[in-house]
């Protein structure tokens, strides 16, 4: 005599014999995906305090840059707020670094070193903005000259 598994047994077919295996719960799991206007106000927070996207994203809580780049596509007034303050948070950024290198030549730190930190400061801030503070000659994307 044949085995008949539980699909195929006349037990199956009146529900009874066979059920799925539970699924394990997937609401707490993972990075958030849906929208919410919390959420948003803390991207822009975030943004506007000059902390780079990709840093932010590796917060705990917080979405990862693909979904973000999802909701900015979605919605364009998210998509408006959310270049607004990430301009405004490179402006800060800016600033501070001009208040520290001023802090730096009050306190007697030599000119050379105060050169150095600027022009550190200045080429990480022109790498998170290229289009920003960069010298508009790179563009994402395309090939400058013949290489």
């Amino acid at each position: 005599m044949r085995e008949t598994s539980p699909v195929s047994s006349p037990e199956a077919d009146q529900g009874e014999g066979w059920h799925e295996p539970p699924r394990p719960r997937r609401d707490l799991i993972g990075r958030p995906s849906s929208f919410s206007a919390e959420m948003a106000e803390r991207i822009v927070q975030r943004l506007l305090d000059g902390v780079p996207v990709a840093r932010m994203c590796r917060e705990p809580g917080m979405p990862d840059p693909e979904t973000i780049r999802r909701w900015r596509r979605a919605d364009p007034e998210f998509d408006g707020l959310f270049r607004f303050a990430q301009e405004e948070g490179w402006c800060e950024l800016a600033h501070q670094v001009v208040a520290d290198l001023e802090s730096a030549l009050a306190a007697g730190v030599p000119v050379e070193r105060v050169r150095l930190m600027f022009d550190v400061r200045r080429w990480l801030l022109a790498r998170q903005a290229p289009e920003f503070f960069g010298t508009g000659k790179r563009r994402r994307g395309r090939r400058q000259g013949n290489l």
